[in-house]
Parts: structure tokens; C-alpha cells; sequence
């Protein structure tokens, strides 16, 4: 299975850059800002611009979660309507909020949850502890062949590089499911500037299986294309990256 992996696209056009794939991931940041949190605008582009763009990509699947700045999909979420969302979309795109989706014998998970912002959307709260917190992740299942999430997981991916920047941004309790469950392969975006190499994490548990992890952000700090899609080709029990 060939699979293509990008994130926060903030509504730019980027067809161009996407080559024939089994399988297109974008791991949230999908929609143009316009007026901060407007999600009326948002939906308009969604169903006017995007999806017939998205329509004209040679993907046979296209998989979707949201991001902080997605707020049409926060107000799906919050209005349940998420099921009839997802009943107007063509029958080749999937849209993934805390659930999975099994393409080819492959198995996807999406989440979009980001940490310390408050104001922007699927933010966790963080006045309610860690145990609250940790349920937002624990959905993920132990059979997951590739997570996607739009925070980072902590410590990997997850500096602000581009203004050499070191603290790091990603979530504890997402890195904790990940230790827990071992997905083959984690795809992520949020931070657009870090680091864009594979990075991987293997626990004595895993019987030599490693965590493959990317972040695949297209655009820099300024929101400029600045990084390539991530190419992968996947099998049930094996992970070729290019």
C-alpha cells in the first residue's frame, strides 16, 4: 500500500505536490483560518472548494482529521453531527475523530487533540488533572497499524526548530498511549518546523518492532510550503519509508 502523508495545508492548494497513492493522510490544519474560530466560513469552503479539489487527487482513499485551527469540525463535534458529516462525504474519503478505519487490511486511527491551547480547537483541557486528560487517547486501539494525530507526540517532533526554539510541545499522554500500544507508525503535524526526519522509539516489549514516527507538515513558521509529503509503502507487517 502506498501512502501518502502530509499535514497543515491551512487551506493552500497542494494537489500538485500529492503523486498516485493507495492512501492520502491529512493529519488536521485542513482549513483556511479566515476570521479566527469562524466555522460558518470554514464549513462554506469545506463543501464548495475543498472537496471537489480533493475529488481530483489519484487517491483511491483519502483519510482527514482536524486541527486546532479546524473549527467547523470542533462544531460538528459539539452539535453530534458528526454522523451526518460523514454521510455527505463521497464514499473514498474518511473522516477520523478518537475512531478507525481498516483500508486493504491496514489499520488507521485518527485523533486531533492538542495540549495549552485554550482559545483554539480540540484543545484538552488542563485544569482537570492527568487522568482526565489521559482519556482523550485512550480510545486508540492495541491493533493500530498507523496513528495519526495532529499534536506531536512529547519529544518527538515537537521544537519549534525554525526559531531554534527547545522546549518541547508535544503531548505526554499521547507519548504514553503510543509506549503502551505500539502502533507501527505515527503520523503527526501541529509544530510545522520540527523535526521532519524518521524518528522511532522501541520499548524492551516490543519484540523489536519499532515505532516509526513523522511529522508531516507541508509549511514552515511562515506558512509557506517548505517540506515534501511522506511517502510510505506499508504492509500488514511491514514498513518500507522513502
Amino acid at each position: 500500500m502506498k501512502v501518502i502523508a502530509i499535514s497543515d495545508t491551512h487551506g493552500k492548494n497542494f494537489a500538485e505536490k500529492i503523486p498516485e497513492c493507495d492512501v492520502l493522510i491529512m493529519a488536521g490544519d485542513i482549513l483556511p483560518d479566515f476570521e479566527l474560530g469562524n466555522g460558518w466560513l470554514q464549513k462554506q469552503w469545506f463543501w464548495d472548494s475543498f472537496i471537489p479539489y480533493l475529488n481530483l487527487i489519484p487517491a483511491k482513499y483519502k483519510i482527514l482529521i482536524a486541527g486546532n485551527h479546524d473549527f467547523y469540525f470542533q462544531d460538528i463535534f459539539k452539535d453530534q453531527a458528526e454522523d451526518e458529516f460523514k454521510s455527505k462525504l463521497p464514499n473514498n474519503i474518511f473522516y477520523l475523530r478518537d475512531s478507525n478505519i481498516v483500508l486493504d487490511g491496514v489499520k488507521f486511527h485518527g485523533t486531533p487533540w492538542v495540549t495549552h491551547l485554550r482559545n483554539w480547537a480540540f484543545n484538552i483541557p488542563d485544569n482537570k488533572g492527568p487522568e482526565y486528560a489521559k482519556e482523550y487517547y485512550s480510545k486508540i486501539d492495541n491493533d493500530v497499524d498507523v496513528l495519526i494525530s495532529h499534536c506531536p507526540p512529547y519529544g518527538y517532533g515537537d521544537t519549534i526548530l525554525e526559531y531554534n526554539e527547545m522546549e518541547n510541545l508535544g503531548n505526554k499522554w499521547l507519548m504514553d498511549e503510543i509506549k503502551m500500544k505500539n502502533p507501527k507508525y505515527v503520523v503527526f503535524g501541529h509544530i510545522h518546523s520540527g523535526n521532519h526526519n524518521r524518528m522511532k522509539w522501541c520499548h524492551d516489549s516490543c519484540e523489536g518492532r519499532d515505532v516509526h514516527m513523522y511529522n508531516v507538515s507541508m509549511l514552515n513558521e511562515m506558512y509557506e510550503f517548505h517540506y515534501e509529503p511522506l511517502e510510505l509503502e506499508i504492509k500488514k507487517e511491514k514498513i518500507n519509508d522513502q
